[in-house]
């Protein structure tokens, strides 16, 4: 627990202030699309993006599956969509691929990497840190979640009336074909 509060706490505490704005800008242009994008190790923190960022606002799609399904999603994508990708070391060749030829078509890129010196960062338009000590066998990605929950946060607010419309549109679906049991 101490391990990744800490890391928790180094990773919120290293961000700089205009790079945080700017990156939820690009989050909340609601005219331009979102891909989120991880390598195997970040995939859940990676679709938790996707569905919180989704009942926020349209325009959210995971960005992955084989090479030739990454070429067919960023076929349809324009200039200014934004890519928000999570990858720490080691990192996934094919992601770093993908982010280098959504730059190559005009997207943005707002990174969660571990470094500022780290492949993916040289890549973005904004770059995190992230913490992810080693936790037994494996890297932490607690502080990676806790950073993209900020982000999402951030939208929310960002967004303000649009983004609770957009969730009470998704509550409302949800009550109405009783998708969700209440058990409280």
């Amino acid at each position: 627990a101490a391990v990744a509060a800490a890391a928790v706490h180094s990773t919120l505490g290293s961000v700089d202030r205009s790079d945080w704005e700017r990156a939820v800008r690009l989050l909340a242009r609601r005219r331009n699309r979102v891909l989120v994008l991880s390598g195997d190790a970040g995939a859940g923190v990676a679709r938790q993006a996707v569905t919180h960022l989704s009942m926020l606002r349209d325009g959210v799609a995971e960005l992955g599956g084989s090479t030739v399904a990454v070429g067919r999603q960023l076929a349809g994508t324009a200039a200014g969509d934004v890519v928000l990708c999570v990858d720490l070391p080691r990192h996934d060749r094919w992601v770093l691929d993908a982010v280098s030829a959504a730059r190559g078509r005009g997207l943005s890129v707002v990174a969660v990497a571990d470094s500022p010196l780290s492949p993916l960062a040289g890549l973005s338009d904004v770059a995190f840190a992230a913490a992810a000590p080693d936790v037994g066998p494996f890297d932490s990605y607690v502080a990676v979640l806790a950073l993209v929950e900020a982000l999402v946060a951030a939208v929310a607010v960002r967004l303000k009336g649009s983004a609770v419309e957009h969730l009470d549109s998704v509550e409302s679906l949800w009550h109405d074909t009783g998708a969700l049991n209440d058990f409280s």
